[in-house]
């Protein structure tokens, strides 16, 4: 399975970048996380995760289950979380990120839920370059002008559903 990493290069501009091995563990680079069940906080300084997914999975259309979990949102910014698939060697061409869903939420506090995703269109939109994809779930404010840079949001990472 190919492992993807992400890296900060300036403040405000977020370039991706994917090297095989393993994952970088310094703090100043956004989490790249494993299929492991834990949490990953989107923030304005780091608005990306990435995630390696396992073919065997994919092939088998299996459904991806992501859980929102807290929000905290004190500015009341509007913001959604999108979901993409995106091939491993591609990731900084984000023409080449194909929409999976989106976990819209309004900017209330109390809004939490889990949300299934089905892979298999963002599969066949990929065709022959689905073996190596990552998923990213990326915070993206509907409006950038608002304030959103207390704006936290907490999601489980990636989990298959059994």
């Amino acid at each position: 399975m190919t492992r993807c990493s992400v890296q900060l290069v300036a403040p405000l501009i977020f370039v991706v970048v994917f090297v095989c091995g393993s994952p970088s563990a310094s703090p100043l680079k956004p989490r790249v996380q494993s299929e492991t069940p834990s949490q990953t906080t989107l923030t304005q300084q780091s608005p990306e995760a990435v995630f390696p997914l396992d073919y065997a999975r994919i092939k088998r259309g299996d459904v991806l289950l992501l859980q929102l979990v807290a929000v905290d949102n004190p500015q009341h910014a509007t913001f959604t979380v999108n979901v993409m698939l995106v091939p491993s060697a591609t990731v900084i061409d984000s023409s080449q990120r194909v929409p999976v869903g989106s976990m819209g939420v309004y900017p209330d506090q109390e809004n939490h839920g889990l949300y299934t995703f089905d892979l298999a269109p963002a599969i066949r939109q990929l065709k022959g370059q689905a073996r190596d994809a990552c998923l990213v779930i990326q915070l993206k404010p509907l409006h950038p002008s608002s304030g959103w840079n207390r704006l936290r949001v907490t999601v489980t990472n990636p989990q298959w559903k059994q």
